[in-house]
């Protein structure tokens, strides 16, 4: 048999060997199914769990950049914030979002083992949204003629 043929066998039977084993039936069962011996089919069971494990932790790599690219990005926006604004209430607001930025991108990076609440990616979206309001208010400062040095009570969330 040529070597193609063999390839294209072994990935037949590895595809139907994790088709019943995802459907439930046992080693023994998957053994007597396709006529195999128990070795080639652990084998195979095996070579399926290294496959999937690989392709998640491929997908987690994926969202963890993605979350963090996210956090890097409200950073820096919040940042923007506090150093264009005057208001003290808008520039503490802007604080307490880098320094959640910053505490998230420990936690998503691993550098923090404390568990997150949510995802990355919803955690990452909660501060963009926190950050969307501080915009708004020092927008809506800026645009009430606020002299420097001004301070207004401007209602913004912990």
């Amino acid at each position: 048999m040529a070597k193609n043929a063999k390839t294209l066998e072994r990935a037949e039977r590895r595809a139907k060997v994790a088709e019943l084993h995802l459907k439930g039936y046992s080693n023994l069962e998957i053994v007597k199914e396709l006529g195999s011996t128990h070795t080639t089919v652990s084998g195979d069971l095996t070579y399926f769990r290294k496959q999937m494990e690989a392709r998640v932790i491929k997908k987690l790599e994926y969202r963890k950049k993605r979350a963090i690219a996210r956090i890097n990005l409200v950073q820096k926006k919040a940042w923007d914030i506090f150093d264009s604004v005057i208001n003290d209430n808008i520039k503490l607001a802007a604080q307490r979002v880098i320094i959640s930025a910053l505490e998230l991108g420990a936690k998503v990076d691993g550098l923090i083992q404390e568990k997150l609440v949510m995802g990355p990616e919803q955690e990452s979206q909660k501060l963009l949204k926190e950050l969307k309001e501080i915009e708004a208010k020092a927008q809506e400062n800026k645009g009430n003629g606020h002299e420097e040095g001004e301070i207004t009570n401007a209602k913004l969330g912990s």
